[in-house]
């Protein structure tokens, strides 16, 4: 045979090889199918509380989960006509509720500095947030109605580019909690810490949630972080506690549940919402994939890429996350301190590539790490420990001489849940500490407390 020849055939059969084993996708796995069509929780419109936080900065006089109802139709059906706006707003051609804090340092969710000072710079700051509630009363008082919505579940099909919430409500309750301060001031303590429930059990609906974003969970959870963040401010002060507020407090600050903690509905709406992806990308004729692969024949696009075998990898990494999940959130610490700022994922092993190349090339530069989100999770809930135990060492008359005994003296229902061990006690500053998950400034700075 010719050495021409030879070569030919070197190169052929390879190709052919290759063309064979990327000819079929394939099966999808029963799991992941089952997943994909799943049904989102039956919850009434007029008890959905996710209806409500969409309709929450849309103009309107309807009740809100009418208004959010109308608002999602719109847009659903202006999607299928093939022109989906960029807000729901939009899609019923109304405006919506704006207003700035510029100038004014409210109460945040321990992403800031001054987290443990909401009620000090609110007193600080009175006159410039009195007028900024006057500017707006009408969104305070939306606010308050949420809590008449018992129930959270998100009905949506989710795609890379629906709306997400744009944060108005959580801005409020951040505000809120500044209004609460100065009736607490100005002496309605009972009925103050009241709404304070009231308000936080607003967030713990969606965190409960099974159909939530992860978006709108992580909202929750620092809108939830503020409530917690102002409690223990309220134990740090001077203010006559009595057996019907601490019931109150010891309420507000019951730590997250398995539910509220875990990512596992969020996550599968990201499952979802990337099998919708790998499907719009599987189509040759797709404008995204004209748009960017225009070079690429159909028929050489269908070898490149294979829509169930990226569902099928997404499902896999999902069921890898649960599992991180399930350790707890020592593991999870524990991993988030392997990793560091220059991390990068190494990706698959080059002979990975030979099937569906394109898909998994696509894959693995989409697929984010959602580490730091369980972290966040986990920060929340040694927050929520840390501040029970400093309401207990307050019941308890604890003064900084008796601090370290007392804290011996409850065990390891009050440890911290990212080391497995006791909160970090500091005798000399009479502060508390916990092991923060993640690189970020999130909770970074010691609870002080109270110094009889």
């Amino acid at each position: 045979m010719a050495p021409g020849s030879v070569s030919l055939l070197a190169i052929f059969f390879p190709l052919a090889a290759w063309l064979l084993y990327n000819w079929w996708d394939q099966p999808l796995d029963p799991q992941a199918q089952a997943l994909l069509e799943q049904a989102p929780e039956a919850v009434p419109a007029v008890e959905n509380l996710f209806l409500a936080l969409l309709a929450f900065p849309i103009e309107g006089d309807e009740p809100a989960h009418e208004r959010g109802a109308a608002a999602l139709a719109a847009y659903e059906r202006l999607r299928a006509a093939g022109t989906p706006p960029k807000t729901y707003a939009d899609a019923l051609e109304r405006l919506t509720a704006r207003f700035d804090e510029e100038g004014i340092a409210p109460c945040n969710g321990g992403n800031r500095d001054g987290a443990y000072s909401c009620i000090a710079r609110s007193r600080a700051q009175r006159p410039a947030l009195e007028a900024l509630f006057v500017q707006v009363t009408p969104l305070v008082l939306r606010y308050r109605e949420l809590h008449s919505y018992p129930r959270y579940a998100d009905p949506r099909a989710l795609m890379p580019d629906s709306p997400m919430s744009d944060g108005s409500a959580l801005r409020i309750a951040l505000l809120h909690l500044s209004g609460l301060a100065f009736a607490i001031d100005d002496g309605a303590l009972d009925g103050a810490l009241d709404a304070l429930l009231r308000s936080a059990a607003i967030w713990r609906h969606v965190l409960n949630a099974r159909d939530v974003s992860l978006v709108d969970k992580m909202i929750a959870s620092r809108a939830l972080a503020a409530h917690t963040l102002f409690a223990s401010e309220l134990l740090r002060s001077d203010l006559p506690l009595q057996v019907p507020h601490y019931a109150v407090l010891e309420a507000l600050l019951t730590p997250l549940s398995d539910a509220e903690r875990s990512l596992g509905g969020s996550l599968a709406q990201e499952f979802r919402v990337q099998s919708r992806l790998w499907a719009e990308l599987a189509r040759p004729e797709s404008p995204i994939v004209r748009k960017e692969f225009a070079d690429i024949p159909s028929w050489g696009y269908r070898l490149l890429f294979k829509q169930n075998d990226n569902i099928n990898r997404s499902y896999r990494d999902l069921q890898a996350l649960l599992g991180m999940e399930a350790k707890g959130c020592a593991d999870i610490a524990v991993q988030a301190g392997q990793r560091t700022d220059t991390d990068e994922d190494p990706g698959l092993p080059w002979y990975d590539y030979i099937y569906n190349p394109l898909g998994r090339t696509l894959q693995s530069i989409s697929t984010p790490s959602y580490l730091e989100y369980f972290g966040r999770q986990c920060n929340l809930l040694a927050l929520q420990r840390m501040v029970g135990l400093q309401l207990e060492l307050r019941r308890r008359d604890a003064t900084p001489e008796s601090f370290a005994e007392q804290m011996q003296s409850l065990g390891a229902r009050y440890g911290d849940p990212n080391t497995g061990k006791p909160f970090g006690y500091d005798a000399a500053a009479g502060t508390l500490s916990f092991e923060v998950i993640g690189n970020g400034k999130e909770f970074l700075s010691p609870l002080a407390l109270r110094k009889l």
